[in-house]
């Protein structure tokens, strides 16, 4: 083992030049040693130095009394900042389109179902097949796409769904093997069943705000606004 210059202690294997981590901290406890000898040869001996080193510490210490004072304490509410009021949104002359109103009220009318009614696991498309379908026993996917206004091949898409669910059967029409006829099955016919009285409800709620008088009005002008005249292509 040999010494060093700073009194070290030095293995053998460290001759060529490394610097091993004890080194580092023996050089850190030795500032730290001569910092403490310092300091108490100012307390002791060294007025001058005594004040001058007071001085400093007192500048640091109010430094850092003068932030935790202006530090909001613990638990204090911060201040809410005001909340910013948006100016109303013009909508120009879509007030008086009658098909910005109807697309208006079918979101609300769409939101407030599936509000009512998730636990079906339904939608008011889907619903309203499966009811078409109930009432019209053997009705083809032709004449079901035509009475409802959609492709066949969307058509063909929920159908699948329906069969997959047991909800419908499709069998082969009679005098046409080349179509089939669509019918509910009876635990189509039990889902129908469960969902209709909650479908009554969520439109009665839905048009509470309405007279009865009001609401027939409605449906009397809704039911002669979707059965006009075909649209010209």
């Amino acid at each position: 083992m040999v010494r060093d210059p700073d009194n070290m202690v030095r293995s053998p294997s460290c001759q060529s030049g490394c610097y091993p981590l004890w080194q580092f901290f023996g050089r850190v406890r030795f500032g730290l040693f001569e910092f403490l000898r310092w300091t108490n040869r100012c307390l002791e001996s060294e007025p001058a130095c005594v004040r001058e080193n007071d001085r400093r510490l007192r500048l640091v210490l109010d430094m850092i009394s003068t932030r935790m004072t202006t530090r909001k304490p613990a638990g204090h509410p911060r201040q809410k900042k005001p909340k910013r009021i948006d100016p109303p949104t013009r909508k120009g002359i879509l007030d008086q389109l009658l098909g910005y109103q109807i697309r208006r009220a079918q979101m609300r009318f769409f939101a407030h179902f599936n509000e009512r009614l998730h636990h079906h696991h339904t939608t008011p498309g889907q619903m309203g097949l499966l009811m078409m379908i109930a009432a019209n026993p053997g009705i083809s996917q032709v004449a079901l796409a035509r009475a409802i206004g959609i492709e066949r091949a969307t058509l063909g898409e929920f159908v699948a769904k329906f069969e997959r669910q047991h909800l419908v059967e499709r069998r082969g029409a009679i005098g046409d093997k080349r179509s089939y006829a669509l019918h509910i099955s009876k635990q189509g016919q039990e889902f129908l069943d469960r969902c209709i009285p909650d479908v009554l409800a969520h439109e009665t709620d839905f048009t509470s705000h309405m007279t009865a008088s009001e609401r027939a009005t409605l449906l009397s002008l809704v039911i002669k606004l979707a059965d006009g005249p075909p649209v010209v292509e």
